[in-house]
């Protein structure tokens, strides 16, 4: 009641639109502010969510652990884009139905080659239906700074997934 006098008093002595115009807009840009920081909070939760999947992914990939393979979503698919001594690049995708094995095959040979990778500038970024994460993949023994990325999505269930999965190689001399 106090509020609703006061707002009329203010009326009477200053008019309407210099109230409208000097108060109306506040509580829109209020608003604004609120749900500016609601979906930066929002967005912050959601590449947290995805980091801890990316997390266990590097820990398990450094572990050479064929486990890694239920990071996936059910549809993924795995872009490999290879350089080639010439310049030139090739590209080669892994469906899903092939995953588990292409997985399980390439972790063993790592661990025999004694591969071991880490990850630098790594970036989040949320996307319309997930969160991309791009880094440098840093092979120290090869001195190679190659980059790699992935698209995470949460699944039916509300778990996160790897979606897609970008990676770059570099010719291997009688590799194929």
């Amino acid at each position: 009641m106090r509020i609703a006098h006061a707002r009329k008093r203010l009326l009477a002595l200053t008019g309407c639109w210099l109230w409208l115009g000097a108060v109306g807009p506040a509580p829109a840009q209020t608003a604004t502010a609120a749900e500016e920081r609601a979906e930066a909070q929002s967005e912050d939760a959601l590449k947290m969510e995805a980091k801890a999947v990316w997390d266990r992914w590097v820990a398990l990939t450094e572990a050479h652990d064929p486990e890694v393979a239920e990071l996936y979503a059910e549809d993924a698919v795995l872009i490999r884009v290879q350089r080639l001594p010439d310049g030139t690049q090739s590209t080669s995708e892994t469906a899903a139905s092939e995953l588990r094995p292409t997985l399980t095959r390439t972790l063993k040979a790592a661990r025999k080659a004694g591969y071991h990778a880490t990850y630098a500038e790594v970036r989040l970024r949320v996307e319309e239906k997930g969160v991309k994460i791009d880094a440098t993949r840093v092979v120290a023994a090869e001195n190679q700074r190659l980059p790699h990325s992935w698209f995470m999505v949460p699944d039916q269930g509300g778990s996160w997934k790897i979606q897609t999965e970008w990676f770059s190689t570099a010719h291997a001399p009688g590799g194929d």
